[in-house]
Parts: C-alpha cells; sequence; structure tokens
C-alpha cells in the first residue's frame, strides 16, 4: 500500500485475500473490491500503512489497567476480558487476522474529550512488519510529535501462542501507565519525552466474508528527541571517540534517572543501549533520555503486585551506589564503559566503586548508602579481562539490588553469571514465573 503524500488513509478499500494458505503472513496490495471466495481464502493484511503522508483521524483514549504475563500485575478478570484466549496457540486461527477478528482489545470507559484530531506522519522512524509498535515523526494539528503506534495487525504471530492483541495491548497499557504516572508526579519531560497523551483511531479490515469491519488501533504521543541511541552509538564505534570521563558521566545521570523514576513507582524492566537516547544541548552537554517504557512496572496501582517492601525507607530515593552494587548498569551497555572499568575483578571493583563515591556518597538528595546489600568484587582479579563486569541491572530488583537476597559471603566467592538468574530476580513473596 502506498500513500500520496497529504492524502488521508480510506476508511474504505482493504486488503485483498491471499490465495495460498500459509501461517506466515505476506503483504499483498490493497484493493477496494471483496472476493467472492473470500470465506475460502486465508486474509492477509494490507500492506503498513504507516508511511510519509498518510493521514489519521485520532481521538483521546483512556488506556486500560497495565497487565502482563502475572508477573508484576495480577491478570484481567476474563469474564471482562480474556487476555489469552489460546494459550499456547492451541486451537488459535491460522491467520493474524484471523485472530484479530476473533480477539477485540479490551474495552474502557469512553474519554470525556471527543474531538477530532488530524495526524499526519512525516518521518518513519521504526516502521516495519512485524514489529509491537510502529515509529514515526509526526504533526498533530501542525505539531511536531512522535507517535507510536501499537497496532496488532503488524504485530507478528508469537511462537508462544500469544495473540497479536494482547501484545499490542500490554504494551500499550504498560507504556501508557508509565507516563501517565511520571507525569502525575511531575517529572514529564525530565528524564523521559514529554507525554502528549493516549489515542485512539479506526482502520478498515475485510474480515472472511468479504465485507469490512472497523479495528481499533492504539497510540500514544510524545515529544520529538532528536539524538542517536546509545546502542547505534556503540554499533558505529563513536562510543570510543567519546571521552572516558563524559561516558561515565552519562551512565551516572542513567542511573540517577532510574533512582527518581523507582522512587515515584516506575521501572523500565528493560535497561537496553537502545532504549536511551543522547543528544547535545544548546551548552554542547549530553542528555540522556529514557525512551521505552512498553515492559515496564509501576508501583501501588490498583492490580499492581509490586509493593514497598515493610520497613523499606521511602523518604528520599535510593542512592546510585546501592542501585548500581559497585557496578553500571546493562550487560548490553558494555561496549558504553571505558575499559579500565570493566570486570568484576577487585581492582576493577574498587576503582568503579570511588567514582561511585566522588559522585554521591553523602549527598543529601538520596537515602544512605546500604553497603551490606554491596556484593562486592569476585575474589580473582582475572575475571576483569574475561568479561565486562556492568551486571547490575537497576530495574531487576523490587525495592533493592536484587543481590541482596543472598548471603554477601557467598556471593563474594561465587562464580555466578554476570547477568543475576531469574530466580533471584524475583522478590521472594512472589511465587509466579516472571
Amino acid at each position: 500500500m502506498s500513500f500520496e503524500k497529504g492524502t488521508c488513509v480510506p476508511t474504505t478499500g482493504v486488503g485483498q485475500p491471499h490465495a495460498s494458505r500459509k501461517r506466515r503472513r505476506l503483504p499483498t496490495p490493497p484493493s477496494s473490491s471483496s472476493s467472492d471466495n473470500a470465506s475460502d481464502c486465508d486474509l492477509q493484511p494490507p500492506n503498513l500503512p504507516y508511511v510519509p503522508g498518510a493521514c489519521f483521524e485520532i481521538k483521546p483514549h483512556n488506556p486500560p489497567p497495565p497487565f502482563d504475563d502475572g508477573g508484576w500485575y495480577h491478570k484481567p478478570d476474563p469474564k471482562e476480558w480474556n487476555p489469552n484466549p489460546w494459550p499456547w496457540g492451541e486451537g488459535s486461527p491460522d491467520t493474524i487476522v484471523e485472530q484479530l477478528l476473533a480477539h477485540s482489545p479490551r474495552k474502557t470507559t469512553p474519554h470525556s474529550d471527543q474531538t477530532t484530531h488530524h495526524l499526519q506522519i512525516t518521518h518513519q522512524i521504526r516502521c516495519v512488519d512485524p514489529c509491537k509498535a510502529q515509529i514515526v515523526r509526526c504533526l498533530v494539528d501542525g505539531r511536531e510529535l512522535v507517535a507510536k503506534i501499537f497496532d496488532p495487525l503488524y504485530a507478528g504471530l508469537n511462537d508462544c501462542g500469544f495473540s497479536p492483541t494482547y501484545l499490542s495491548e500490554r504494551c500499550y497499557s504498560c507504556e501508557a501507565a508509565a507516563y501517565m504516572r511520571i507525569k502525575e508526579r511531575g517529572l514529564d519531560g525530565r528524564f523521559t519525552p514529554k507525554f502528549e497523551g493516549c489515542w485512539n483511531f479506526e482502520l478498515p479490515l475485510q474480515d472472511s466474508k468479504g465485507g469490512q469491519v472497523l479495528r481499533e488501533v492504539r497510540l500514544i504521543l510524545q515529544q520529538f528527541i532528536p539524538g542517536d541511541t546509545m546502542e547505534a552509538l556503540i554499533e558505529r564505534g563513536e562510543a570510543e571517540n567519546i571521552d572516558p570521563e563524559v561516558r561515565l558521566g552519562i551512565l551516572a545521570r542513567l542511573t540517577e534517572a532510574t533512582s527518581q523514576l523507582a522512587f515515584i513507582g516506575v521501572r523500565t524492566n528493560d535497561n537496553h543501549p537502545r532504549n536511551f537516547m543522547l543528544a547535545k544541548d544548546g551548552d554542547n552537554e549530553w542528555d540522556i533520555t529514557l525512551i521505552d517504557f512498553s515492559h515496564s512496572r509501576v508501583r501501588d496501582l490498583p492490580n499492581s503486585k509490586w509493593r514497598p517492601r515493610p520497613g523499606h525507607d521511602t523518604r528520599l530515593p535510593e542512592s546510585p551506589i546501592t542501585i548500581l552494587d559497585g557496578s553500571f548498569p546493562g550487560g548490553s551497555c558494555g561496549g558504553w564503559l571505558p575499559k579500565e572499568y570493566q570486570g568484576r575483578g577487585k581492582k576493577n571493583y574498587e576503582r568503579r566503586l570511588r567514582w561511585m563515591k566522588d559522585r554521591w556518597e553523602g549527598s543529601s538528595q538520596y537515602g544512605p548508602v546500604n553497603y551490606d546489600w554491596l556484593s562486592g568484587p569476585y575474589e580473582d582479579d582475572s575475571s576483569d579481562e574475561s568479561t565486562n563486569g556492568d551486571s547490575s541491572d537497576p530495574n531487576s530488583g523490587d525495592d533493592g539490588p536484587v543481590k541482596s537476597h543472598l548471603p554477601k559471603t557467598i556471593l563474594r566467592k561465587s562464580t555466578l553469571p554476570t547477568t543475576p538468574p531469574l530466580a533471584m530476580m524475583v522478590p521472594a513473596e512472589m511465587t509466579y514465573k516472571a
């Protein structure tokens, strides 16, 4: 499907059924006519419509409560909405169109403002089939923004049997809950793009009888942040051209952002460099922005399992020293970390800890450092040469570093992998499968 610049996505005209019967879906050109034997064919979605020049009429939307597979949120009541109608794919329709038609999105109370707004796509940022969210630059009533479009028709068929509607609704609801909490607590635009609300629009789709139905598509609008992701800079080799102290400072600001967000009850749960946007400000200083909350969790919502631990001090954000546990965030950030700070051997561990103490120890902005929670280095300094050492994930714990659940003496002599095992990442009071 292609669109001329400035034209609107039609409310009639849908993808033509594909003749072959294969589970894998292949895009086909759109057609406004229907086939007489449509019910005998597997329906295929039209080509991805999110191209420059395409226009959509959008309305404000109240997102559903966030949910997941039962890890951090209680599952929706299946009497109200069944998130997983075909466990492990048993009995599921063969094609993504049939699955979408059989599994509608979750209904919510209509937004009080039903004003229609005009969205026109100007650039693609990440548009690919399949993908759980299509990301575009756009103009909304003339304002330049970014749209994250959670379209289940292009989310892909899931190997575990989750429907495309489940995947899109889960990512949308989690992202919406995180941005709404961030805005409510006065941090909008400080560590994340400014949140411009949740929205909804409708697109036509041909059903198995050759008729047309309207399907709902959710999206989130947010501020456009220029720059590159940390992952892109690492992959292009440009990270090595940035002063090591500057790179450490950026990781420090990332951890400070993580601490502040956790203090208001938000964790991203996806601490990967593709989710960190870097750009220089007007003073030629680097800014870092967290841009993805589709796998996040929010504390103290009615259906949230994440609650403060009894006796946990909530008066100040947790110290980055405690959060980092003597390491820097996420093993995948190893390409960003200067080599002299990598590894879990004693020499490099102490070098990192000295750097962290110089920056944060005694700061009135954070709670006191709980040194009993720090696992310490491996005894063998040779590990400095065999691992990146940035094993700590600020998002993996509940209300404290996950390694605090094991005795410090055991951890120091352990040969545990640099990424904590799943069992260590689950709070002790929870027995679900994360």
